[in-house]
């Protein structure tokens, strides 16, 4: 998957969660700021915070 494909997939689901920058950059503990931009493919993110990013959007999943 190109690194396009993938920041679009992450923004709208991002979107249709309802979640906040904030709060994805608080389960992965970096700043918003870096946060954002790793989201939008800046960034690389670790295994374990891209795998903490995808837990919580499942429990959000879950709750909708």
């Amino acid at each position: 998957m190109e690194r396009t494909q993938a920041t679009k997939i992450i923004i709208e689901a991002k979107r249709r969660l309802g979640l906040k920058g904030l709060d994805i950059a608080n389960v992965i503990e970096r700043s918003e700021t870096w946060t954002a931009t790793a989201l939008l493919g800046q960034a690389t993110m670790s295994l374990e915070e891209a795998q903490k990013v995808v837990a919580m959007q499942q429990m959000k999943l879950k709750k909708h």
